[in-house]
């Protein structure tokens, strides 16, 4: 392609940019709606890591480098990255190039139980032991200093900010995430709304008129006798086919559904199903349901959580004229998914709370104007 612009008399200099596969699907996603070719080798490649995220991102680097190098040996001198957010895989592409020196690896630290107990499990280094004591007194000296877990010359936080750098969205699953995060707002990498034209819209979910039509749509979705609908591009996933009946009885009350989960107690992090992740963990989830309802029914909802006064259900509401109500505070949130890894601090890719809520809220309303209802 360079060559042939050259030929065209273009003698600028043709910056490519290149993006590393952060996930499987959103990979799958990007190339599907791209109409790009995926090389067989490649697909081979990915499809046989696609249960294993960390596995995928290794690849992701390892295809970077090599299509960087193929490209510098064609004459390419400038490359432009694009991370969305999520530096990681970019910053392993440049270690690996030697661009940039390597980055010092943080490792979790075993916990002595007693000072003088000495640790022999697996013939740990002593940098890799810590005291209760020395931990505690770590942990609250960093709190009370708002001092970064990666802090340093080469790692400042935000004002304020514990969460590591290191670790935002390193897996990053579902709609939600923290509102904190640099990477929130992205966390459908490959969004283009319906992705399809107002005329494909109409001949994919019809021109409903009434009430019992849009219903229709979602109860055949949960079928299987339609294949989308305008918040849901591809089938139903089978994460959600346990719940399917659960999911049907609500939409036949008119509580149209647009993303669930069912609740997961420590399934393998390779569970083709709901596993994600690196292997070796346990992944986790609460149950879940988003839907659109009725402002009469939303506040059926409310008085009956007010009668029970349950504490293990918790909710976020809002319409478009963008009146809010929750049984949560402002600054509350709700880990809903989350995984527990080898040598990894705990990673919850999923985070419900107020900014994230409204974000989505306005995304899901826009769905209805772009459908033309």
């Amino acid at each position: 392609w360079q060559s042939k612009a050259q030929s065209a008399g273009i003698m600028i200099p043709i910056i490519p940019g290149i993006m590393p596969i952060q996930t499987y699907a959103s990979f799958m996603r990007l190339t599907k709606l791209c109409g790009t070719r995926v090389p067989e080798e490649l697909l081979t490649q990915i499809n046989a890591i696609k249960h294993d995220d960390q596995l995928v991102k290794d690849l992701g680097v390892e295809v970077t480098v090599a299509i960087i190098r193929k490209l510098q040996q064609n004459g390419v001198q400038g490359f432009h990255f694009c991370t969305l957010n999520l530096e990681k895989s970019v910053q392993k592409v440049l270690e690996t190039l030697g661009w940039i020196g390597h980055r010092a690896e943080q490792h979790n630290m075993l916990i002595s139980e007693s000072p003088n107990q000495s640790i022999t499990i697996g013939s740990l280094p002593p940098e890799m032991v810590i005291t209760a004591s020395d931990a505690a007194a770590s942990a609250s000296y960093k709190l009370h200093h708002q001092i970064h877990p990666g802090s340093g010359p080469a790692n400042t936080a935000g004002k304020g900010e514990l969460l590591s750098t290191t670790t935002w969205d390193e897996f990053p699953n579902g709609r939600f995430g923290d509102a904190k995060s640099p990477a929130f707002g992205v966390s459908d990498l490959w969004d283009n709304g319906l992705g399809v034209s107002p005329a494909d819209a109409i001949a994919f979910w019809g021109r409903p008129t009434k009430v019992e039509d849009i219903t229709s749509l979602f109860v055949r979705y949960l079928k299987g006798e339609a294949s989308s609908t305008p918040w849901s591009d591809s089938p139903l996933l089978s994460e959600s086919i346990p719940i399917a009946p659960h999911l049907s009885k609500l939409n036949a009350k008119g509580w149209w559904t647009v993303a669930s989960q069912p609740a997961v107690d420590a399934a393998p992090s390779d569970d083709e199903t709901y596993g994600w992740g690196p292997r070796g963990g346990y992944v986790f989830q609460k149950a879940f349901v988003e839907f659109f309802c009725s402002k009469e029914d939303l506040m059926r909802i409310e008085s009956k959580l007010i009668v029970t006064r349950s504490e293990w259900v918790t909710y976020f509401a809002a319409n478009m004229l963008d009146e809010y109500s929750t049984n949560m505070t402002d600054e509350g949130s709700n880990a809903v998914t989350w995984g527990v890894f080898p040598g990894k601090e705990i990673s919850s890719p999923t985070i419900i709370e107020r900014d994230s809520f409204l974000a989505w809220k306005d995304e899901a309303f826009g769905y209805w104007t772009q459908w033309g209802l």
